[in-house]
């Protein structure tokens, strides 16, 4: 109609609104539906046309050259509707072009997210095709620029912690809006129900005669749900009891704080729930969100199976040289091997070779042991060489364990190790068959809970004579508190004896190992490092272990490096004490090498040359002993310098030279075929009641913490035999004598004959 030839855009202004607010396209049907929506309620829509040429060129039905027709932007009268043809002069363009340049400079600028009001006031709900994602352009005649209105969309990571939802807002699916309500409510303490909940629409509503309403529908890619009207106001009270307060939800609310104290009580846990999120729940729904939170941080245990091989794969990728293996019986889990580079080559570097070896229970959900093969640093510290996860503590088990870590030390000669355990489960003929000729040192103290409970030898004269004896450094002492035992007890000493002295008294140690420890502290301590991993998922337990291990090697070379002196610390002081010592022994020297040391009721002779002495401590632990000492000093010289080398701080640092290299996470590790899944191995044996997790403590122990507690005003009497004063028969007293009820009733519980108190003795 208008003469033109060429694209022809169309565009149309909603009502009520200026140009300044900015044009939208119509270019497909769901455009032109738009624009009807805003027929019924205003009567009329402005729709303009864009003319895409060259101004100044006649392109109108008359073909005449002095009238040109423009689409007119100037005002026009109140009476005067739709679009106007005006006829302007050619003189007028240039004019024309500055005001449209103007008026541009306003168009462009951006509109902000939720600038347009598509509320339900303006044009009611929205059908389920609508479409609110619309095209505005603007132009002048010399380009065209085009722009999209922004509605706002949904950002888990940023929006979920408290929700607010705008008109126009999109969400990727009606499960994530949803979602997004159930925390609404949780957040604000508002009930929602969804009432309309289909495929293709969602409408939100609160309780009977609240205006609060949210209505939302799919876009037309089918998959995009977008906020078409809300209504976002409460005249309602606010409840306390939500139905949305899901064990999920609240697991992840409170992830953060279960991540960083695993160990967090229920009932501390309830009180959070009321403080911050001013809800109640029973205990129980806090015993299993804490539950479900713990699974979320460390993953199903079952699962963590599978990923065994590329985590084995990456701490080798990450570590060369590591040795990792992975045993399995047809794809069910049975032991795992692990033993870092670093830690390897740090003892054969600095590390005295003796190797402590035990090994504890898991307490998680599945059954399985942790052996663990700890050496000892120049400061007399734990030093973790090898570890592993097996299904049971057995002979077959301890030989495969065993086995790998003598080809990872290059064991060779045998003869020149020591080994030290608590007497596992055929653990003594595999050392025997693995290692020929090594020394095999056994826990004293182990030795003595069997002297007590096995062999029933108790009383506080006989531990001192044990000790005594194993504390001997040469064989005359050694024999000595034998016999002192003999006079005391005679079956003790037969029971002592038949336990070789070279497995349990310093006296018949050998010298080699610079060490006489007599316990086997340095697996215990390590056990006790991992006491709270050790509940955990196994691979979680390994990860952590080895995060423990790698912090540990830093924490020790850094402290290490500050430390001013030439002998490790903890072997100072021992030398120090040595040192007081010494003032009771009188050296006599005639000349050479060799001094005679007198001491209350004894003496003994001391080489300088070779380094020993008659009482053998100087040549089992590399330390000058009091009566070298004092010779020492009658030579004007340092006790220092006739320390062994394993104890200085080069020695130490050379130990800890070797850095263990951090892994990557999970989502990195390099897929690795190793055929079907891993089956889990068997389940712990269920039993009711709360699951155990602490050590049941031998009486011997319960006894020794007992003397620990100077405090006590009275002994405890549980597992003390009653005795009836009127008949002296045991299980009841004279309170109960002749009740046949009591009797029968005792004998019903007491199915097994009672501990003897260990007090008593």
């Amino acid at each position: 109609m208008l003469g033109y030839k060429g694209d022809i855009t169309y565009h149309w202004m909603i009502p009520g609104r200026g140009l300044n607010d900015g044009l939208f396209k119509i270019e497909v049907d769901v455009d032109a539906m738009t624009v009807g929506l805003y027929v019924p309620d205003n009567r009329e829509v402005e729709i303009y046309c864009e003319h895409i040429s060259e101004l100044g060129t006649t392109q109108n039905m008359n073909n005449t050259e002095d009238d040109v027709f423009y689409e007119s932007e100037y005002d026009l009268d109140d009476g005067i509707d739709g679009l106007v043809d005006v006829k302007i002069s050619s003189t007028l363009i240039h004019e024309w072009k500055k005001k449209e340049k103007q008026k541009q400079k306003v168009i462009d600028k951006e509109p902000t997210e939720g600038a347009y009001d598509l509320s339900d006031n303006d044009f009611g709900y929205f059908s389920d095709n609508d479409q609110l994602f619309l095209d505005y352009a603007t132009s002048d005649n010399d380009g065209e620029v085009e722009r999209k209105v922004k509605f706002s969309e949904f950002h888990v990571e940023r929006d979920m912690e408290n929700p607010e939802f705008v008109v126009g807002m999109m969400f990727k699916d009606f499960d994530e809006l949803k979602d997004a309500c159930r925390q609404y409510s949780l957040v604000n303490h508002f009930g929602n129900d969804f009432k309309h909940n289909d495929r293709e629409r969602l409408d939100v509503k609160c309780k009977e005669g609240c205006p609060f309403r949210i209505w939302a529908s799919k876009m037309p890619d089918k998959t995009t749900v977008q906020i078409k009207s809300i209504v976002n106001e409460h005249n309602c009270s606010k409840i306390f009891e939500n139905k949305f307060a899901s064990v999920e939800r609240l697991a992840r609310w409170f992830l953060e704080a279960f991540q960083n104290n695993p160990k967090l009580k229920v009932d501390t846990f309830l009180v959070m729930v009321k403080k911050e999120l001013k809800l109640e729940i029973n205990w129980m729904k806090g015993y299993r969100t804490k539950v479900k939170a713990l699974e979320i941080i460390r993953g199903k245990d079952e699962d963590q199976y599978s990923k065994l091989p590329k985590y084995c794969g990456e701490l080798r990728k990450r570590n060369p040289g590591s040795t990792t293996i992975l045993h399995l019986e047809r794809s069910l889990f049975q032991r795992i091997y692990i033993c870092i580079k670093a830690l390897k080559d740090g003892f054969l570097a600095g590390c005295r070779p003796i190797i402590s070896i035990d090994g504890c229970w898991l307490k998680g959900k599945y059954e399985g042991h942790l052996l663990t093969a700890i050496g000892i640093d120049a400061n007399d510290c734990i030093y973790p060489i090898a570890y592993a996860v097996v299904e049971k503590e057995n002979k077959n088990s301890w030989g495969w364990f065993l086995e790998l870590l003598a080809y990872d030390l290059n064991i060779d000669n045998s003869h020149a190790w020591t080994f030290v355990s608590d007497r596992q489960k055929g653990l003594i003929s595999i050392v025997q068959s693995l290692f020929p000729g090594c020394e095999h040192r056994f826990c004293v103290r182990h030795m003595y809970q069997n002297f007590i409970k096995i062999a029933v030898h108790r009383g506080k004269t006989l531990k001192d004579y044990l000790w005594a004896a194993a504390r001997a450094s040469y064989v005359g002492e050694f024999n000595y508190w034998m016999d002192k035992i003999e006079n005391t007890c005679d079956s003790a000493y037969k029971w002592l004896k038949e336990k070789p002295a070279e497995e349990w008294s310093r006296s018949h140690f050998r010298t080699f190992s610079k060490c006489d420890m007599l316990l086997n502290n340095l697996c215990e301590s390590f056990n006790n490092v991992l006491l709270d991993v050790r509940d955990k998922p196994i691979l979680t337990m390994l990860e952590e272990i080895n995060s423990k291990l790698m912090r540990r090697v830093y924490k020790q070379r850094d402290a290490m490096r500050r430390f001013d002196g030439q002998i490790c610390p903890k072997i100072q002081k021992k030398l120090d004490k040595l040192k007081i010592e010494s003032f009771k022994c009188i050296p006599d020297w005639s000349g050479g090498q060799t001094f005679q040391v007198r001491c209350p009721l004894t003496q003994f002779v001391v080489d300088m040359a070779e380094r020993t002495c008659s009482c053998r401590r100087w040549q089992l632990t590399g330390l000058p002993c009091s009566h070298a000492i004092c010779c020492i000093f009658n030579r004007r010289e340092h006790a220092e310098d006739y320390v062994d080398d394993c104890y200085k701080v080069a020695t130490f640092l050379n130990t800890y030279s070797y850095t263990i290299n951090p892994i990557a996470g999970e989502d990195q590790w390099d897929l690795v075929q190793h055929g079907d899944a891993i089956i889990p191995p068997k389940l712990s044996k269920p039993k009711r009641g709360r699951h155990q997790t602490k050590r049941k403590k031998d009486f011997v122990e319960i006894l020794e913490d007992g003397e620990k507690k100077s405090n006590l005003s009275k002994l405890s009497r549980k597992g003390l035999k009653m005795t009836c004063s009127i008949c002296g028969q045991q299980g009841h007293n004279k309170r109960f004598h002749g009740d046949e009820n009591h009797l029968q009733k005792r004998t019903r519980v007491d199915s097994s004959e009672p501990l003897t108190n260990p007090l008593q003795d």
